[in-house]
């Protein structure tokens, strides 16, 4: 029997000689021998699906494909056929061929805290409590004294040893926290701490007060970069640390479920200039299918971060996928394009052209720049001849 990547192969070439099928047929062509080729083509690629590839990203695609058949299942089947073939890692692993994974970063060598929330007491009520949900949500360990501390502990003792074996401290820095003995004393051991290793330990929020106080209460903190709590909310500040803890770990790739969405991340999300970032976009209506891509997209080094709606939890029948990256990047254009290529993820008309999508710029979508009020300054026919695919050059708008 020929392996999966022979049969793969047979597939394609036979496509090439067959006919797309019509709805309907010029005077003397009979529509049912015209077509039959394409149908028994198509029923050989879902014998091929059901033995293969049901786990790969594209299957869900492919099931949904098989499921309709519309006038458009074959051109959609052939797309998804080369999409897989140019997956080598797939095609090896279908084929037996075994490869060296790399270990997972184990979270045994990891500190026993990944993060120590210090705070006044007084701030639990209005920020405290729902920062703990937000980042308990990222699935990360949290020395938070509420949910720390155990019947019958020394809490002393047990504060301080959070300290000691936290990677990083969120200090909530609040008149609250100002004088009070417990606050400051975690204060100065997580500056001691940062001061000896020479690392990253410190993530201060500054809450109700100015930078001004911050500098005449505590001015070794104020050297230290610092968030404000109006200006972000608590699903906001638990995004920011996890990219704070990738960058630590060099992990490949974190999902998080934060806000509605399912966001995906690299560790590289600070390449992304907040002037100059954008995102392609794709809709979708299959919500395991839009977090594979999006897992996908990521670990191939398509784009620093991208993100799905999470349909459940939004309550809707169409989420949107967005990959993100700067406006002027343009060899990132060409690797998101290219991946939303491969990967069927821009429709066609019925002629076969590509349909003219458009970038988007975060400032067009923060200006409330939605529906006949959004006008792409950045489209796809300044990246690729709409109706053959091929790459050409014009003039790209960087912002």
């Amino acid at each position: 029997m020929a392996d999966f990547g022979e049969q793969l192969n047979n597939l394609l070439n036979r496509a090439k000689t067959i006919k797309a099928p019509i709805n309907a047929a010029p005077i003397g062509i009979n529509i049912n021998e015209y077509n039959q080729p394409s149908e028994v083509w198509i029923n050989d690629v879902e014998i091929f699906y059901n033995n293969y590839l049901k786990e790969h990203p594209l299957g869900q695609r492919m099931k949904t494909i098989l499921f309709h058949r519309t006038q458009n299942a074959f051109s959609d089947l052939v797309g998804c056929l080369e999409s897989i073939s140019r997956d080598h890692a797939f095609i090896d692993k279908m084929n037996g061929v075994s490869t060296v994974n790399v270990p997972k970063y184990q979270a045994k060598s990891l500190p026993e805290y990944d993060v120590f929330i210090s705070h006044a007491n007084k701030d639990k009520a209005d920020l405290v409590e729902d920062l703990y949900k937000s980042i308990n949500k990222l699935g990360v360990t949290i020395f938070y004294d509420k949910e720390s501390l155990e019947w019958g502990d020394n809490w002393k003792n047990r504060i301080l040893s959070g300290v000691k074996k936290a990677e990083f401290a969120i200090i909530v820095i609040s008149e609250n926290f100002f004088d009070r003995e417990w606050t400051e004393r975690e204060l100065s051991e997580f500056l001691n701490r940062q001061n000896r290793n020479g690392q990253k330990l410190i993530l201060p929020i500054l809450h109700n007060i100015t930078v001004q106080q911050l500098q005449e209460k505590y001015p070794t903190v104020a050297d230290i970069q610092t968030i404000d709590s109006s200006k972000y909310s608590c699903d906001q500040i638990a995004l920011l640390f996890a990219r704070q803890l990738i960058k630590r770990l060099k992990s490949v790739l974190m999902m998080l479920n934060l806000g509605g969405w399912y966001w995906f991340l690299s560790g590289k999300e600070n390449m992304l200039d907040k002037e100059k970032c954008g995102k392609w976009m794709y809709f979708f209506r299959d919500q395991d299918f839009a977090k594979e891509i999006c897992e996908k997209a990521i670990s191939e080094g398509v784009c620093y971060e991208c993100k799905c709606t999470n349909m459940a939890e939004r309550m809707c029948e169409t989420g949107v996928v967005c990959f993100y990256l700067n406006g002027d990047d343009i060899e990132n254009h060409h690797k998101v394009i290219q991946f939303m290529i491969d990967n069927n993820l821009i429709q066609k008309t019925k002629s076969g052209r590509f349909y003219n999508i458009s970038f988007k710029f975060d400032n067009q979508t923060r200006a409330g720049q939605y529906g006949a009020d959004f006008e792409g300054k950045i489209k796809l026919d300044a990246f690729i001849d709409l109706k053959t695919g091929r790459w050409c050059e014009k003039e790209v708008p960087t912002r």
